[in-house]
């Protein structure tokens, strides 16, 4: 079994003050207004990503300071450029238009790549191809952006949902591959091969390199 991860998890450790707990990533539930509550799943997702690069290289950084409030403020601002529309953010490539639209803002040095995952098998890519897109991406220690446009036979995913991936554990020649998420402060594990063989609809990868 091989494992790839993010080095430095604790980076995206936040601070709930008010209901005194400490959760894993942003959550879109907190957006203030009922539409970007409803789909703020992509801006949110952005938003780890993000926050992680930003502190990722700043050494000895185990307290990152990062509240509730100074994460609502971050998702607000990339709301301002991941801006869903009437069907939320359904493609990968949706995402990415915004996120460039960001990185230009913002003068960073930035490449996407994406994967995507059609929804008509025959032209899916295999475990291996998914896989190995996943390892490289997480082992320039940066989570990946997943999309979930139908969650198949894999329970644990929320549907029409954008998600981050921190690591992935997996044997090729067993066709076994395990995805860790967080969503909502959750950490998800789930079957990344499971899902990949039963989604109705696919969705799609996107990855950040420096």
């Amino acid at each position: 079994m091989k494992s790839v991860s993010i080095k430095s998890k604790h980076i995206l450790k936040i601070i709930d003050i008010d209901a005194k707990t400490e959760i894993y990533g942003s959550n879109q539930d907190w957006y203030l207004k009922r539409r970007q509550r409803r789909c703020g799943c992509g801006p949110a997702t952005v938003t780890n990503i993000i926050y992680y690069i930003q502190k990722k290289h700043i050494e000895n950084d185990h307290n990152t300071g990062l509240t509730k409030q100074n994460c609502l403020n971050l998702m607000n601002e990339i709301w301002r450029f991941v801006t869903p529309g009437f069907r939320g953010i359904p493609s990968t490539a949706l995402l990415g238009k915004g996120i460039d639209k960001y990185l230009q803002e913002y003068k960073l040095d930035i490449r996407l790549d994406y994967l995507n995952i059609p929804k008509n098998k025959q032209f899916r890519p295999d475990l291996d191809t998914v896989a190995r897109f996943l390892h490289y991406a997480l082992d320039q220690d940066i989570p990946v952006a997943f999309l979930n446009l139908d969650n198949g036979k894999v329970a644990e995913l929320e549907a029409y949902h954008w998600v981050t991936a921190i690591s992935l554990d997996y044997c090729l020649d067993e066709n076994v591959a395990y995805l860790t998420i967080i969503d909502g402060g959750d950490e998800i594990k789930i079957d990344l091969h499971r899902w990949l063989a039963t989604t109705k609809s696919g969705g799609g990868f996107v990855s950040f390199t420096l």
